[in-house]
């Protein structure tokens, strides 16, 4: 089947999506990057430009970018290109190296005028083309280390009253929290998915609670065992009664008990939404945001793409697949070794392997799943042939997995099921 996220594209066209996170660690907007286009003729850009108008069109991620701004890398050269004219400006913010392509000030007004934002790359080596376009832009980008080079110093202070700084390659917390020292507003990279260097530092008790749960579930303890659990953190009891009182479980039934209403989610309907819940506990370490839509991503992507990859495969498997790409940021989350985490949970060897050691081949998704994020194009080309994936398969999974999130981290979806779509 061809992958919805490239309509009538080569299987070799592979995109992904980075977040843009602000200074609340809030995504406010998402990059759409792609695999070089090679073989593609003397017109390649503007295939590229193509396929990723046509990607977002018809990739049915419409709710996905409603709430953020989609970053589009864009060539100079394209900015008079009719295909513009398809994509819905107020949503589009383009980038482009000005370090490399000269672009007319008056076409860029004309684009801002029609509901269009720039994003100024290129770097330092801009130069002085930064001053002249600093009236249409919304923001400029430099990367992390240009950003916290003291030879730089002047220029980021000049700039950043002027416009909205933003660093890509953002990868480590203690780089977010400089960079936000030094006033800027926008970060691309995963810095919130690496484990802060914590010492003694306890986990939130709510998500203690959380865990002993999954861990009681996951070891198919006795209902009692559970239940107790529920019984000494009202906070998550009344979650688990909001939930099962909620239009997708028993909306008319009225719940006498913490066991009835144990009884009434089922275990398999409980483990996945005590995995989700545990990424979405309100407090103060706004790092969880980003962290719980990419654990989310994560989970439905490895549940989805695993389908594709063996189509023998069982409930029990999505499940494993589903907890491995959930648990893959646990280890951040609750700032535990990976070790502590499986050992506290006490998941079976077809989850711990993978979240451990990469095993088997939930852990070789898992780290095809790592390469999509980062723009590892080549990596996952040659993992995906290793696989005996097809490229429209590993492009439909993450398409599915980021509405899915989307939708789970909006609050839109009562119960945290992908499901599988009816064929």
């Amino acid at each position: 089947m061809e992958s919805s996220l490239t309509p009538g594209a080569s299987s070799n066209f592979v995109l992904t999506y980075q977040p843009i996170i602000d200074v609340a660690q809030h995504s406010v907007a998402v990059e759409l990057l792609h695999a070089p286009a090679m073989a593609l003729g003397q017109d390649a850009e503007a295939v590229m430009a193509r396929l990723i108008i046509d990607a977002f069109i018809h990739s049915g991620l419409d709710a996905f970018t409603r709430d953020r701004r989609v970053y589009l890398p864009m060539p100079g050269k394209l900015l008079d290109s009719d295909l513009l004219t398809l994509l819905p400006a107020r949503h589009f913010s383009l980038v482009v190296d000005i370090s490399r392509d000269e672009l007319p000030v008056e076409r860029c007004r004309a684009l801002v005028d029609a509901g269009f934002s720039f994003v100024l790359g290129g770097g330092v080596a801009a130069g002085n083309r930064l001053a002249a376009l600093l009236s249409c832009t919304d923001a400029v980008r430099f990367s992390a280390e240009e950003a916290l080079d003291k030879a730089n110093a002047v220029l980021m202070r000049n700039l950043r009253g002027a416009t909205i700084l933003m660093a890509s390659g953002v990868d480590q917390p203690g780089q977010f929290v400089a960079l936000r020292e030094a006033g800027f507003r926008q970060f691309q990279g995963y810095y919130f998915a690496h484990p802060a260097e914590v010492t003694g530092t306890r986990a939130d008790p709510r998500k203690l609670a959380v865990v002993d749960a999954l861990a009681r579930v996951s070891m198919n303890a006795e209902n009692r065992e559970v239940e107790a659990v529920f019984r000494a953190t009202p906070a998550l009891t009344i979650d688990l009664l909001r939930l099962v009182n909620s239009a997708a479980i028993a909306p008319n039934l009225r719940i006498r008990s913490i066991r009835q209403a144990l009884t009434i989610m089922g275990r398999d309907q409980l483990r996945r939404w005590l995995q989700v819940l545990l990424y979405s506990i309100e407090g103060d370490d706004a790092q969880r945001l980003p962290l719980m839509d990419l654990a989310l991503r994560r989970a439905a992507f490895l549940e989805r793409v695993l389908g594709h990859q063996n189509n023998t495969i069982t409930v029990r498997h999505r499940e494993e697949a589903f907890m491995v790409g959930l648990l893959s940021l646990a280890d951040v989350l609750l700032q535990w070794p990976m070790a502590k985490v499986v050992d506290r949970l006490g998941v079976a060897t077809e989850v711990r392997g993978p979240l451990l050691e990469r095993a088997g081949v939930c852990g070789l998704l898992l780290n095809l799943c790592e390469m999509l994020e980062l723009g590892d194009f080549a990596g996952v080309d040659l993992l995906a042939e290793e696989l005996g994936l097809p490229m429209s398969a590993v492009m439909q999974a993450q398409g599915e997995a980021l509405a899915w999130a989307h939708e789970v981290a909006s609050g839109q979806q009562d119960e945290a099921e992908t499901g599988e779509d009816t064929q």
